[in-house]
């Protein structure tokens, strides 16, 4: 073995130096550690905002509900009826089922994804 070559250290809590890298090295290994601690940061904050805003999403489903069934109880509209409001605040009956019509939608629940056999396949798991 020659001089040169660290040995391994038998039972030491003291870590075996092996050199210094160079200080534009360390700076730019500093920095980048930095850049990805506050991505990390950023990324949390993310998290909680998309929470929040998932919140203020559903309390307007829960008031745009309340006002839809307020407005057709009002009208007479019974309920089931598919009806829409146009631009300029009218009630109108609507034909054919359409994408965004005013009616009520329960308030978003936790939904468990259903597993199926395949699915469990493809984690690993199987049912014996």
């Amino acid at each position: 073995m020659s001089k040169d070559t660290p040995k391994s250290p038998k039972f030491s809590s003291e870590p075996q130096i092996l050199g210094e890298v160079l200080p534009d090295e360390l700076q730019r290994l500093t920095g980048l550690k930095q850049q990805a601690d506050h991505m990390v940061m950023q990324i949390g904050h993310a998290f909680v905002s998309a929470f929040r805003m998932m919140g203020n999403i559903q309390q307007a489903e829960v008031a745009t509900n309340q006002i839809i069934k307020v407005a057709g109880e009002r009208l007479g509209i019974p309920e089931g009826t598919a009806w829409s409001v146009t631009m300029d605040g009218k009630a109108v009956l609507v034909n054919q089922p359409m994408p965004m019509r005013p009616r009520p939608v329960p308030a978003p629940e936790e939904v468990i994804p259903e597993t199926t056999p395949e699915s469990d396949e493809a984690l690993g798991e199987t049912k014996e």
